[in-house]
């Protein structure tokens, strides 16, 4: 029998997946990557060489794989098919 927190903490893992899933589609299209200070009026953006960009893009891709592949074995392991 499954426990009502075992159903909110699977469900907060179904939730990460979705939003990680979703950051790696956008870094995987291409579309572009910006890195800023602050935030509203205030932000201001920081300009870097595509080069430089391109190793920041691969490098969040590796992050967002190793974190999808973290939520899949959790949920797995709770019994959630993929």
């Amino acid at each position: 029998m499954v426990k009502l927190s075992d159903l909110d903490r699977i469900n907060r893992l179904r939730t990460q997946r979705a939003q990680d899933v979703a950051m790696r589609d956008r870094l995987q299209s291409g579309e572009p990557l910006k890195i800023m200070i602050g935030d509203d009026k205030a932000a201001s953006l920081i300009v870097v060489a595509p080069g430089y960009t391109d190793g920041i893009r691969k490098d969040l891709l590796g992050s967002f794989a190793g974190r999808i592949s973290e939520v899949e074995d959790q949920l797995m392991a709770a019994g959630v098919e993929l």
